[in-house]
């Protein structure tokens, strides 16, 4: 399996977080990650506290989602083209609600009870709900715990790993037992040496734990790349991981599980790595979900008139925001905000999209291993035909091909859209390459 060499730029690894001041008001999104969409449960002029519910799901493909602020809710937009939200402004107080009880955890579907109700997707960036993978009816041999933080920038999981390793026990420990799997992997990178001896001390008191170290590179901790670094296990396109026996949590899923069980606070806060080229002062936070972005560049000392755009995320995977009065979100593992490049001879002479000339790169880069300049060439011509031949559906969409491409061709971006062609039944269109 291809790794690829990145430059880490990891600025933020011994930062301490920061847990910031609630702001004076929130705004927060009522869909997070690939959770459903809630509805509103509150209305204008309803006071809530910390860990009040704010949005109810509609299917058991959603969370509820939570106030983590006391004060009056003022204004809750309707949803349409865009997700609805509910504003909140903070009275200052912090009253935490009466909902906020410790819940008594002894077997699986109380545990997916108790992780369902506490607003949790995963917190590694893509957010699928929690529960939904607790709730798997096939049998479970092996929970690998994702230590892998692999994109640039980002070291809010290996600040959960040296903070909160009490918790992360705690949270593999819950899992393993209630859902009655034998064995748990710590999946750490080569190298970490000090994450790696506080996960040791955690998996001894964990049944069946262990740390095992995988190849540094990118994108080592996609779940599918994990599993097989890990298990030798294949995760086919139409497979997820529990298909293969395997239940993959990222670590500060793992850790929030392990603090909910403790004090009963719903996901109300997150920890959010704040770097880039417009940041001063890199830093790792805690800040209530719902906060504007703002907020948060400001006290990482950002040079705000120089931003020229912020990413959720990581610069190889992470998501283009709105502007910086964006909320935060229960995905947010980072913000990374850039200065624009100075495009001179050099960097235009650097940057130019050329032919693709065969030297192989993209295809050495592949994790999964795809040969992305053919499938970039069926996309342009619309042979859909081809595009499943290659398999364009396996892509994990990780950058890497793009970042090695020394054409600066678009493929990553071209491969993601070619899914929606082949998504497409019955389609006709089947050009000849």
């Amino acid at each position: 399996m291809n790794l690829t060499l990145i430059k880490k730029n990891k600025n933020t690894l011994n930062s301490e977080t920061i847990t910031l001041n609630e702001p004076d008001e929130i705004f927060i999104p009522l869909k997070q990650g690939d959770c459903e969409e809630c509805t509103p449960c509150v209305k204008t002029g309803d006071r809530v506290k910390i860990g009040d519910i704010v949005g109810k799901p509609v299917s058991e493909y959603g969370v509820p989602v939570h106030s983590g602020v006391s004060g009056l809710v003022t204004e809750i937009t309707e949803s349409g083209d865009k997700c609805a939200y509910v504003r909140i402004k903070s009275d200052g107080l912090q009253y935490v609600s009466d909902s906020v009880v410790t819940p008594v955890i002894g077997s699986k579907q109380s545990l997916i009870e108790a992780v369902r109700a506490s607003g949790l997707c995963g917190q590694s960036g893509a957010g699928l709900p929690t529960h939904m993978k607790l709730s798997t009816d096939k049998k479970i041999d092996t929970l690998i715990v994702n230590c892998c933080e692999c994109e640039p920038y980002i070291t809010s999981d290996h600040r959960e790993i040296i903070e909160k390793s009490d918790d992360i026990k705690t949270g593999a420990g819950l899992v393993t037992k209630c859902l009655d799997i034998p064995h748990c992997i710590f999946a750490l990178p080569k190298g970490e040496r000090e994450a790696a001896d506080i996960l040791r001390a955690a998996a001894l008191e964990i049944n069946g734990g262990e740390v095992r170290t995988v190849p540094a590179g990118y994108p080592n901790g996609s779940d599918k790349v994990l599993a097989y670094l890990c298990t030798k296990r294949r995760i086919k396109a139409s497979q997820s991981p529990d298909d293969q026996g395997l239940l993959i949590l990222n670590v500060s899923t793992v850790g929030f599980i392990g603090r909910y069980s403790k004090d009963g606070m719903p996901l109300v806060k997150r920890r959010v790595t704040v770097d880039g080229s417009a940041v001063r002062t890199p830093c790792n936070v805690y800040a209530v979900i719902g906060t504007p972005v703002s907020q948060l560049l400001e006290f990482a000392d950002c040079r705000l008139e120089a931003v020229w755009h912020i990413l959720s995320g990581g610069p190889m995977m992470g998501k283009e925001i709105d502007g910086i009065s964006s909320p935060v979100t229960k995905t947010m593992n980072a913000i990374t905000a850039s200065t624009e490049p100075i495009r001179d001879k050099k960097y235009i002479e650097a940057n130019r999209v050329t032919n693709c000339f065969r030297c192989g790169r993209c295809v050495e880069a592949c994790p999964v291993g795809l040969i992305p300049n053919l499938l970039e060439t069926a996309f342009d011509k619309g042979n859909v035909q081809k595009l499943r031949k290659l398999h364009n559906e396996v892509c994990l969409e990780c950058g890497a091909c793009s970042y090695v491409c020394p054409a600066k061709r678009e493929l990553t971006d071209k491969i993601a859209r070619s899914k929606q062609l082949t998504s497409e039944p019955n389609d006709e269109k089947e050009g000849g390459i």
